[in-house]
């Protein structure tokens, strides 16, 4: 859950670009985004090799404004696996 905080916090940022919007309720093109890359964290559990060219295509070029270091950032560290024993 605070990673997702996190990943809506860095969206929202590149949104507004610092341009002293006011607005705390982010946008419906954030929520939208947000949503997508949630998306494609749990279908591919963050781990860049899984990923499709088109979902790359997007956390590049739509979110990370063409840096693909950015974008494996946003899309987080892959999931361990679980534990023996549920622990």
């Amino acid at each position: 859950m605070r990673k997702l905080l996190l990943l809506a916090g860095v969206l929202a940022a590149l949104a507004v670009g610092g341009c002293g919007h006011d607005d705390s309720a982010p946008s419906a093109k954030t929520q939208e985004q947000s949503s997508r890359l949630n998306e494609i964290q749990q279908k591919t559990g963050s781990d860049w090799s899984k990923l499709s060219d088109a979902d790359k295509n997007y956390l590049i070029n739509d979110l990370a404004h063409g840096s693909e270091q950015t974008a494996r950032m946003l899309l987080g560290p892959p999931a361990r696996p679980a534990r023996p024993g549920g622990k």
